[in-house]
């Protein structure tokens, strides 16, 4: 029975860790090219995205996404965990707990959004453990501001390693949140 739930989990964590590394090389490579749709009065807008296979073996590769990393970087309050499955999902756990209480949830219907929004939030957590380079997808720019506010109040945390040496380690953070509107 207990091999049964490790097995369940460490494939939910090895699910967990491809969704995250294809979610972070869409946002990576979707930020350099765009084309927009000939009516410019329809809302949709495509998007062209040409991915490149990246090379986690390269020596000059300093930065490294969260699902491939030899070990996360570690958020305080995860240190009492031994494994990097487990730290992991207490990373991206208290990275969702600090952003649902510290993001405005308010903004999104003062600018009047319906419907299901998604923001797309990529962000680096560099070699000294702080919270760098962040890119933020959404669909208004108040809500990029908010994002941006919140990532940049993470706490320092103790970075990354990919093969015992400190490395960067770029972390990608959805938020999807629906509005619904009441008929009055």
């Amino acid at each position: 029975m207990l091999q049964i739930l490790i097995s369940r989990a460490t494939s939910n964590i090895k699910c967990f860790r491809a969704l995250q590394l294809i979610l972070v090389t869409l946002l990576i490579v979707s930020c350099g090219v765009k084309t927009s749709t000939k009516n410019e009065s329809s809302p949709v807008k495509t998007e062209t995205v040409i991915a490149d296979e990246i090379d986690i073996n390269s020596k000059d590769l300093e930065t490294f996404p969260f699902a491939v990393i030899d070990n996360v970087p570690v958020y305080p309050g995860c240190e009492s965990y031994t494994s990097n499955e487990e730290q992991m999902l207490c990373f991206s756990r208290k990275i969702e707990e600090f952003a649902m209480l510290n993001f405005n949830t308010g903004l999104a219907q003062e600018l009047k959004l319906t419907g299901v929004n998604r923001i797309i939030i990529l962000f680096k957590i560099d070699k000294q453990g702080d919270v760098t380079d962040i890119k933020v997808r959404a669909p208004h720019p108040k809500l990029e501001e908010e994002a941006r506010r919140v990532i940049q109040k993470l706490p320092k945390m103790t970075p990354g390693k990919q093969k015992g040496k400190a490395a960067g380690v770029m972390y990608s953070l959805p938020i999807v949140f629906e509005i619904h509107t009441v008929n009055k």
